[in-house]
């Protein structure tokens, strides 16, 4: 996939996403499922780390070639845990995220080709390359999106 239809897919996925959640109470994004699990908010505080992350490793990543960067993934829960998502409006935690995904598509679009082979050393075992990880990126996001929404439709 190419950098600019990379960059159109994010931007589609979060403002449909966007529109169809603006609407949902603040109430209704706080609770969990019953099964445990995160709340809509917590998924969305996810994502904006998720985002927040992957910024770092996007940029960094067309400086540097090899990039060694921590990986967040099986810190996740404490990220989730320590921010509070939960008791933040929906409302706020919908527009950051919004905004941080179409400043992301806007990194996306500027990527130069030569950079897009540039490799994230995770450990001694993983790498991933900087194009892998961008289309990755947009898969988990529309992962998550489609778990929020069979979560807030389920409770209406």
């Amino acid at each position: 996939m190419d950098n600019e239809q990379l960059a159109a897919d994010i931007e589609a996925a979060v403002n449909e996403a966007y529109q169809e959640f603006i609407n949902f109470s603040d109430t209704k994004a706080k609770r969990r499922p019953a099964e445990g699990g995160w709340s809509p908010k917590e998924i969305i505080g996810h994502l904006i780390d998720s985002a927040s992350n992957n910024h770092q490793r996007w940029v960094r990543l067309q400086i540097d070639d090899g990039l060694s960067f921590p990986e967040y993934r099986h810190d996740n829960e404490a990220w989730v845990q320590i921010q509070y998502y939960n008791e933040q409006s929906w409302e706020a935690l919908l527009k950051f995220w919004r905004h941080f995904n179409l400043h992301m598509a806007s990194v996306v679009r500027g990527v130069r080709q030569a950079c897009l082979e540039h490799i994230w050393v995770v450990d001694e075992d993983t790498t991933v390359t900087l194009e892998a990880l961008m289309a990755g990126y947009l898969e988990h996001l529309q992962d998550h999106i489609e778990q929020i929404r069979s979560s807030l439709k389920t409770r209406q």
